[in-house]
């Protein structure tokens, strides 16, 4: 999920707010693109500053889980017995006689 959160009710949003979102929004893509391939991270979190520096809003990225993936328990690559040869001793997995 990504959410951006910007308060609106300051100067610098008057005359035009919808340039003052714009160029907030395009310093924030600006940002994140750069800090990505300059520290080789991904940024997370950060605030949001009007033209005259003052602190107007929070952005916040937070990863989506891993999709889970359904297998047949009975696949032999990827099924039960599979995940019990991975973990179990093979002489767990031995049949008794």
């Amino acid at each position: 999920m990504f959410r951006i959160e910007i308060e609106t009710t300051n100067a610098a949003f008057e005359d035009a707010p919808e340039d003052e979102i714009t160029r907030i929004l395009r310093d924030l893509a600006d940002y994140i693109a750069q800090w990505s391939l300059q520290s080789g991270r991904q940024v997370y979190q950060g605030v949001l500053r009007d033209i005259n520096g003052n602190t107007v809003g929070t952005w916040q990225y937070t990863p989506e889980e891993e999709p889970i993936e359904f297998v047949d328990v009975n696949d032999p690559e990827k099924g039960m017995m599979a995940f019990l040869r991975q973990t179990l001793n093979p002489e767990d997995l031995e049949e008794e006689s």
